[in-house]
């Protein structure tokens, strides 16, 4: 029953409100219940503001072999028939470094709007059709721009600002990657702790957390 109280303390002092918090946590319920809520969460951030961190959350909880690091460039390109592939099967769909892309988000709608998506596969003729259930992350210093006609990626974006640059000399390892499945971090023993935070959130609050007008 013990509170993630340094992680709650961390991200309240990143996000700067409980708002944006508890948006996080209702964004960590989806992905462990695997009930999907056709939203892209974006962190939005210059360096040092801890947005890498509040990434690794996500990617520590659903496990690395349970995630895909995506790029957005490849994903929407034309000529990339394989790229989709990758995504089958996964929890989380992480792309960092997206504040440079601009245009289209065709293959990311069909991806969060669990519509069927067709896939290649490399050295195979077959095609194979799968739905995505796992949730959307996108990290950059800007929010991406976007080229869509329909509002439907916009109705899906939930954005959290990072406005606040640590200082040098408070800069720490909070949370990362040791070996293949280890981590490391301020964060890293609470990682069960914040599991269990985010399950006890309810639908109820999921549902109006990620809700569009909040």
């Amino acid at each position: 029953n013990t509170e993630p109280r340094k992680t709650l303390d961390f991200l309240l002092d990143r996000f700067g409100d409980e708002g944006s918090v508890m948006m996080f946590f209702c964004f960590l319920r989806s992905l462990l219940t695997g009930q999907q809520a056709k939203v892209i969460l974006q962190l939005v951030g210059q360096g040092d503001t801890g947005k890498s961190v509040v990434a690794a959350i996500p990617y520590a909880l659903v496990g690395v072999e349970n995630c895909k690091a995506g790029n957005l460039h490849l994903l929407e390109h034309p000529n990339r028939p394989f790229e989709t592939f990758g995504y089958r099967g996964k929890k989380l769909a992480i792309f960092n470094e997206a504040a440079g892309y601009s245009g289209s988000l065709e293959k990311l709608k069909a991806l969060t709007g669990r519509d069927t998506i067709t896939a290649e596969r490399k050295g195979s003729v077959s095609q194979v059709d799968f739905q995505f259930t796992g949730g959307v992350l996108i990290v950059g210093n800007r929010a991406i721009r976007v080229s869509e006609t329909s509002d439907a990626i916009f109705n899906r974006l939930r954005t959290i600002y990072l406005n606040n640059p640590v200082p040098n000399h408070k800069q720490r390892i909070m949370l990362e990657r040791e070996g293949e499945r280890g981590w490391k971090g301020d964060l890293a023993a609470e990682l069960p702790a914040i599991a269990a935070y985010a399950l006890k959130v309810t639908e109820k609050q999921q549902r109006h957390f990620l809700s569009r007008d909040l």
